[in-house]
């Protein structure tokens, strides 16, 4: 019963008494939601509370950099996506294979890795692609004898909104407007565990749980 609307920028957001109202851009039709949710990505110009008040945010840029490489031999194990929570270069590697099956000649990978900012600027394309090819490895996400047949790299970028600021909409909005610190689910998970919480059963004590999901999630991307 959900509908979706594509090709669409919300910009302007006001906050109402029974709920918010979003302005989208090249349309006169406003959208009227209970309730909003964004995230530290999401642009916006303004948001009007409701005693008139105009938040505009500053916002801060960031570049997002990938490289993509085709792998032959690939014999690792199965994965889809991985958040680096320990390394100097990369923070998250994805399995792509799926989306261009076709092009891909027998026992390739398609494999998106993103490195961060300042490694991309300071190391070499030769060097980003033999650290990487060691971790993958190192993480038996492809097998020892494994092959680089290609990579290419891009970088778009986006726009950080200021937590404090994420912190200041919600409360002035009456939490109509709530965010995501990240777009990452993990981030996000963690931000959100006081909401979350009451959604788990765990026999050990509630204040350290947050420490055991962290660690959790470490093993994971160790392992």
């Amino acid at each position: 019963s959900l509908t979706i609307k594509f090709n669409c920028e919300a910009k302007a957001i006001k906050v109402l008494p029974t709920g918010v109202e979003i302005s989208v851009e090249g349309q006169s039709s406003k959208i009227i939601s209970d309730h909003v949710v964004l995230t530290s990505l999401t642009e916006f110009d303004s948001i009007t509370l409701e005693n008139g008040e105009v938040i505009i945010p500053e916002k801060r840029k960031v570049e997002y950099s990938h490289r993509h490489l085709i792998i032959n031999d690939c014999k690792g194990k199965k994965f889809t996506y991985i958040r680096c929570m320990n390394h100097h270069l990369v923070h998250r590697i994805s399995d792509m294979t799926s989306q261009v099956a076709n092009e891909l000649k027998e026992g390739q990978k398609l494999i998106c890795v993103g490195v961060f900012e300042n490694g991309f600027k300071n190391t070499s394309a030769e060097e980003q692609e033999i650290q990487i090819m060691t971790l993958l490895k190192k993480m038996k996400l492809i097998g020892k004898e494994s092959s680089l047949v290609v990579s290419e790299s891009n970088v778009y970028p986006s726009f950080y909104s200021d937590y404090d600021l994420m912190d200041e909409i919600q409360k002035k909005s009456n939490d109509k407007i709530s965010f995501l610190r990240s777009t990452d689910f993990i981030y996000s998970f963690y931000n959100h565990l006081d909401r979350f919480r009451n959604s788990f059963t765990s026999n050990s004590n509630q204040n350290v749980f947050p420490f055991r999901w962290c660690n959790m999630v470490n093993q994971i991307t160790e392992k």
